[in-house]
């Protein structure tokens, strides 16, 4: 484990009820999600083509699959009908055949966990990343076990997308 990273427990919530949540600042934050996943499926699956041809007791990971990596949307219909998207294509989709107005609720995770060392002694790194956005309550969460240089730009990045979404004072909300 490197200086930059530590066990600890991150449990970060922000609230961004006062945002205004337009569906082409909500589709920029899902592109940028399914980004970040992409690129993270890409790093487990290098990480493991470098480790294949060793033998089990050399093979050393930065990026070990853990089975709980996932990007998804969750749309509420008013209707309670819930719809799932998996990627940002997925999400256009939907937008273009009207299926992200009107609803009760949209949630987008992204679980980016994977496990790091030798093979015979892996350390589990989890982090999640959920913002889900409700009439009057729009929240960011962020949870991990790790303080990773990584996964806080992530944070961050999340951080500065919610706060470019325009802001309206209410008698509900006002910050």
């Amino acid at each position: 484990m490197n200086d930059l990273e530590k066990e600890t427990v991150i449990n970060h919530e922000y609230d961004y009820s006062n945002r205004i949540p337009l569906v082409e600042n909500i589709t920029y934050i899902i592109q940028y999600c399914d980004q970040i996943y992409t690129q993270f499926l890409k790093l487990i699956e290098e990480d493991e083509k470098k480790n294949e041809r060793l033998k089990h007791e050399f093979q050393n990971y930065n990026y070990k699959k853990s089975y709980r990596e996932e990007f998804e949307v969750k749309i509420r219909q008013k209707n309670y009908n819930t719809l799932f998207c998996k990627n940002y294509n997925s999400f256009l989709e939907m937008v273009k055949n009207g299926q992200v107005l009107n609803i009760e609720s949209l949630e987008i995770h992204l679980n980016l966990d994977y496990k790091k060392g030798k093979n015979a002694n892996l350390t589990n790194y989890e982090n999640t990343f959920n913002i889900l956005f409700k009439p009057y309550q729009i929240s960011f969460i962020r949870k991990s076990n790790h303080q990773e240089i990584n996964m806080d730009q992530i944070e961050n990045n999340l951080n500065e997308i919610l706060k470019k979404f325009p802001i309206v004072n209410t008698i509900f909300c006002s910050k």
